[in-house]
């Protein structure tokens, strides 16, 4: 949904049935989705009429509720007024509800329960918040990281706020002898060299390039499945999912291991890459992996 709020106002039925069935929607939650789908109705009929039921009747099955948290539905869908005397609401809600108790019955790829992929973040390098040592791009796209033997951290200037589901992929161009690939709150500190500590100091998930394991809040997690180590010329992508308080990790578009739990469903997380000698990183705008 990258055009402007007047013009997708001024958008014909047919093109927000369209828009509406696609996987691949320039908005940061399935919310925001659902509010500007009832503006235009609204905007498009003022009043209530039999047109505006056919049009809400057919635009509102295309909304994926079940992706949504359970707190939005209730309180904001479920109350809804305009919605109560629609044949499409009761069928939508349970639907939804039934995917949050139990996702088993349903397919995985199904149209509906599944979340839509995310356009490329727009998210970029900080050149303050970073190592002394570490040496930003004009475009603020790419990093290099010095060859002397210390360590080097990263973060972007923006982060991925709550609610919503979120992907961030970055490329390694030239891998040193270490590296380190996550999210961290604030707190985390880019400029230090003591890499295990500054993890410890906030809420960190990282996937860590050669142990094959991942990290929570600078505590090494039990491998339940395999994880493959980074190398240069890798795709690294972390999927952040605020909704579902989890983070996964993926390498050349395999999602790695187990999703890692604990994120806070009120949290700004930031990618960040920690580096142990020469290296560079590029993030990928667009992906080359995005998420299904």
């Amino acid at each position: 949904m990258s055009d402007s709020p007047d013009q997708l106002m001024k958008l014909d039925v047919s093109t927000w049935v369209e828009l509406l069935k696609k996987d691949k929607v320039e908005i940061l939650t399935e919310q925001m989705l659902y509010e500007a789908t009832l503006d235009y109705i609204l905007k498009k009929f003022p009043k209530a009429c039999k047109e505006r039921d056919e049009v809400f009747n057919l635009l509102l099955p295309l909304i994926r509720f079940s992706v949504m948290p359970v707190e939005y539905l209730v309180n904001k869908v479920e109350p809804n007024a305009l919605l109560q005397h629609l044949p499409a609401r009761k069928d939508l809600l349970y639907s939804a509800y039934r995917w949050k108790c139990l996702p088993s019955s349903f397919k995985a790829k199904e149209k509906g329960v599944s979340h839509r992929s995310r356009q490329a973040s727009k998210l970029l390098w900080s050149p303050e918040l970073k190592n002394p040592l570490i040496t930003v791009d004009e475009e603020n796209m790419s990093f290099t990281a010095n060859a002397t033997a210390t360590y080097q951290s990263i973060r972007t200037i923006t982060g991925f706020k709550a609610p919503g589901r979120y992907y961030f992929e970055i490329n390694v161009d030239l891998k040193g002898t270490w590296l380190v690939f996550g999210v961290a709150d604030d707190k985390f500190d880019c400029s230090t060299t003591q890499w295990v500590q500054s993890y410890r100091n906030g809420n960190t998930w990282l996937y860590h390039h050669d142990y094959g394991a991942f990290w929570k809040n600078g505590v090494a997690q039990p491998k339940v499945k395999a994880i493959t180590p980074i190398a240069s010329g890798s795709a690294v992508g972390v999927i952040v999912d605020f909704d579902e308080g989890k983070i996964t990790f993926t390498l050349n578009g395999i999602p790695q291991g187990d999703p890692l739990d604990g994120v806070p469903n009120d949290a700004e997380l930031f990618p960040f890459v920690t580096a142990y000698q020469q290296t560079k990183i590029s993030i990928n705008n667009p992906p080359k992996f995005p998420p299904a």
